[in-house]
């Protein structure tokens, strides 16, 4: 077998360390771990950074492998362009359309405006030549759209891409470079198949597992498959059975192996916990070339919560292909099983009789780097998928992002892509929250009512659409906060009142008495009581905060004006100018994209 790693945690860690220094980047490190097996990090950026928690997590069987984990994701996710979401409006392009402003103009003199935004290399295709040029490729990742006019009609009118930017990639089929348009690629595919390693084929493989993890789960999934068991016994001559039995031994739940495989040889494994006191379950996949890793990445998945296994209730439910949900609720339950693995699995995940059968541990790979990658070229091959690989080895470690389509996107159907992308749209607004019209304020609270649920499935952070900045009021206000208050400002106190319940729920009255006390002036509007109807009763309970409760919520167009808003790029008129650290980090990202320009990759004399 070959070495776990081709360097240890400690040069991996140093290596990366140098190379952040460089791009003027320093990672705050933190540790924990819920077994004595099994350990987690976090590392994100530190100083006047830290506030905006810019980071990664990383997994392992000891302390230092999860740090080095740590930092390798971070290096994945830098050097992918997926750590710095919000400053495409810096891009010089789009910096042309914008109207004149003080951000504009700090940006052009301090030289900060970006050259582009994902590759030195990338070019603005418009959508009617990128489909006539790349339709094959285009409908293996969106496999609905029929006909080239079906295509530029999605694309345009409902994606909103008038162009698109596409980026070099190496295309296994052709042996060369090729253009790829890479918005297109991430709304369809995210960051799986995202990758770093010590050496290229470490971090080619990685990926491809990363790929197959994928496509095994979205399979079980969708097609309500039900994997067999494999004994335990099957992993005694591996290291991680020592782990399975130090697990066994600290805690009183069931571990159960599941052959992932679909039948088809994907080394694809995973670990079914249940804890049958609590009636709660856990689910996770893990793949790797070598049975006993892939194990142990299943394992190290489950403990990877600083507060250790996270527990779902057992349903019972079948959700692929029951009338009883719409495809919105299927896809966005499918999708958070891969995004936190807070989804539910259906029924079949328990049933006794497998979809397939359990043919065996394959323990021939994992011997050469060269063997193994034969081994996945002749599966994916097998399969008929073809294989596209970005080199983003830029910055000192091997970073790439490959992409099997059929195999690495989880959204297949149409449907799928109406899941809040009008909301989402909407929700820019609160760049200028306080200057949009009651007209567009009132749009975006119907849009966001209507696809609550699914923010809360997603984790939405509303801060996220907002300039980068550390107003702590701003990062700890709740959804439901926010919500209550733009739908009381919008006239919508049925719905305002409701998210008021949501927030409150299973919080200590005496802690929150000032919001029980809002939702109690809110109930009392909505019961048209007069306003000194409303002061009588609330003095009951709310003798020492009512004037400050009457005097908060009684003009709903004043209830934002204890927070600080961002004034949409006016920056000498914005509140948050002072906590802003939107020009702090486009300099980190003028660094980073200056090594890329320097590395000049050349994807024709890619060699895969």
């Amino acid at each position: 077998m070959k070495p776990y790693k081709a360097c240890s945690p400690a040069t991996t860690i140093n290596r990366i360390r140098k190379s952040l220094d460089e791009a003027g980047i320093f990672l705050q490190e933190a540790s924990y771990s819920n077994s004595d097996c099994l350990f987690t990090s976090r590392v994100h950026m530190s100083g006047k950074f830290s506030p905006l928690n810019i980071g990664t997590n990383g997994k392992g069987t000891t302390y230092e492998y999860a740090l080095a984990s740590g930092y390798a994701e971070f290096m994945e996710r830098l050097q992918n362009n997926m750590l710095f979401r919000g400053v495409k409006n810096a891009e010089k392009h789009n910096l042309s359309k914008m109207d004149d402003c003080f951000y504009k103009k700090q940006l052009i003199e301090q030289g900060l405006a970006l050259d582009f935004l994902y590759d030195p290399k990338e070019s603005d295709i418009l959508m009617e030549t990128e489909v006539e040029n790349q339709f094959v490729f285009l409908k293996s990742l969106f496999p609905f759209i029929n006909t080239k006019s079906d295509a530029i009609s999605f694309f345009k009118d409902y994606l909103m891409f008038k162009n698109c930017k596409c980026v070099p990639f190496y295309s296994e089929e052709d042996k060369g470079e090729v253009m790829l348009p890479i918005e297109l690629i991430l709304i369809s595919c995210g960051s799986n198949g995202m990758a770093s390693g010590n050496t290229k084929e470490e971090a080619l493989i990685q990926g491809f597992c990363e790929i197959f993890e994928r496509y095994a789960g979205s399979q079980i999934y969708n097609q309500n498959l039900t994997p067999p068991t494999i004994p335990i016994s099957a992993f005694k001559d591996y290291p991680v059975y020592s782990i399975i039995e130090k697990l066994q031994e600290e805690n009183r739940y069931k571990l159960i192996i599941k052959d992932c495989s679909l039948g088809k040889g994907i080394p694809v494994l995973g670990v079914l916990v249940i804890d049958e006191e609590m009636g709660k379950y856990n689910f996770n996949l893990g793949s790797a070339l070598n049975p006993g890793v892939a194990l142990e990445r299943c394992l190290t998945e489950l403990y990877q919560s600083a507060t250790g296994l996270s527990w779902y209730d057992i349903t019972f439910e079948q959700y692929a292909n029951n009338p009883k949900y719409d495809e919105s609720f299927i896809f966005s339950n499918g999708n958070k099983l891969f995004i936190d693995g807070s989804g539910n699995w259906g029924v079949c995940l328990f049933k006794e009789k497998p979809s397939y059968e359990f043919k065996g541990l394959n323990d021939s790979l994992d011997v050469t780097d060269e063997g193994d990658i034969s081994f996945i070229k002749s599966l994916i091959h097998g399969l008929g998928f073809r294989i596209y690989i970005r080199d983003v080895s830029f910055m000192g470690l091997n970073s790439y992002y490959i992409v099997v389509p059929g195999m690495s996107q989880f959204a297949t159907k149409r449907e799928h892509y109406e899941v809040l992308n009008d909301t989402y749209y909407s929700l820019n607004s609160l760049r200028n929250i306080e200057h949009i019209s009651k007209e567009e304020l009132l749009d975006m609270c119907k849009k966001v009512n209507s696809d609550y649920q699914l923010l809360k499935m997603f984790s939405f952070n509303f801060n996220e659409m907002l300039v980068f900045h550390t107003n702590r009021d701003l990062h700890e206000l709740k959804l439901e906060q926010l919500l209550f208050m733009l739908n009381y400002k919008a006239g919508m106190i049925k719905e305002a009142y409701w998210y008021l319940q949501e927030f409150l729920k299973n919080k200590d009255f005496g802690a929150y008495k000032y919001y029980y006390g809002i939702k109690d002036y809110v109930r009392l509007k909505l019961e048209n009581n007069s306003d000194d109807e409303i002061e009588n009763k609330l003095s009951i309970l709310y003798s020492d905060e009512l004037a400050e409760i009457i005097d908060d919520v009684k003009d709903p167009d004043k209830i934002l004006r204890y927070y600080e808003w961002p004034q949409n790029f006016n920056c000498e008129n914005c509140a948050l100018i002072d906590e802003c650290r939107q020009l702090d980090l486009l300099r980190v990202v003028k660094n980073i994209q200056g090594k890329h320009q320097e590395a000049n990759i050349n994807h024709n004399t890619f060699i895969f």
